[in-house]
């Protein structure tokens, strides 16, 4: 358990960062890069808006790990298991529609579905590890099959699904979970992660930049080239925040993220399909 103290910054003051920076990143998803860069045919402006946008999704990516490892906290402090993931469940069917609606403005799109179908795999997988780590506590092998086959099946089913993240939202979460409490242990093994992930499209943006000499025509569109490809490295940064955290639960904002996420969604989409 993370222990307490009065120093650092609280639960709710996590959550806060969390929605704050995940609108940000919204935003600049779907109305500065979906809509005002299409609007824009001056190069120059297209540039700066380009690079306005690709700003807001880096601070964008500091949101997913604070929720992760806020989902993770809630889960060893919840007194009802089934009431949590059922509210995540039923919040992620009323999401979709307002997700889809603001990032492809349509009301159905299977390609994708929004980040609380993630946490609620994540969270009946952490659940099912728990329940192994417990049961088969004195069998250590069949203990840790057991984990992997659930950790490995919860990855495979978000890949399916197409759920935000993906396989990799599960692993985050299975790995804060395992090392909760070793906060530098878990940042750091997820910052690893993260760097990994961004290390393929990496390399292939940058053969293309090079083969098409930007890297000696214009030092500063590949600069800006390369930070879009590694944008979900910046989710490392979500840390720093999740490092000072206290341990207290702080102001009860529950249902307050559970209602701005589908409403936020809602009025970006409305913004993108009738108003721009």
């Amino acid at each position: 358990m993370i222990e307490k103290t009065n120093r650092g910054i609280s639960g709710s003051t996590l959550k806060i960062i969390a929605i704050v920076t995940m609108f940000i990143d919204h935003v600049g998803a779907t109305i500065v890069q979906g809509e005002l860069f299409n609007l824009t045919y001056d190069y120059a402006t297209m540039e700066i808006i380009f690079n306005l946008g690709l700003a807001m999704r880096i601070i964008g990516r500091l949101a997913f790990p604070i929720f992760c490892f806020l989902l993770v906290e809630g889960f060893m402090h919840t007194k009802n298991i089934k009431k949590y993931a059922l509210r995540l469940f039923i919040f992620a069917f009323i999401s979709e529609i307002p997700f889809d609606f603001a990032f492809y403005k349509k009301f159905f799109a299977w390609q994708h579905q929004n980040v609380f179908f993630t946490l609620f795999i994540g969270l009946v997988v952490v659940s099912g590890i728990n329940i192994v780590l417990k049961r088969f506590a004195d069998k250590k092998p069949l203990c840790t099959l057991l984990a992997f086959v659930i950790a490995v099946a919860g990855m495979v089913l978000a890949e399916l699904l197409k759920c935000d993240y993906a396989a990799l939202g599960i692993l985050v979460i299975v790995i804060l979970y395992m090392f909760h409490s070793k906060k530098s242990t878990s940042a750091l093994l997820v910052s690893i992660i993260f760097v990994a992930y961004c290390i393929n499209p990496a390399i292939s943006t940058y053969k293309q930049l090079v083969a098409y000499d930007i890297v000696n025509t214009n030092i500063y569109a590949f600069v800006f080239y390369m930070l879009s490809t590694i944008t979900q490295a910046f989710a490392c940064l979500g840390f720093i925040p999740i490092h000072f955290y206290n341990g207290e639960k702080g102001l009860s904002l529950k249902y307050f993220f559970y209602a701005f996420y589908p409403a936020h969604l809602l009025l970006l989409g409305i913004i993108v399909n009738y108003i721009m």
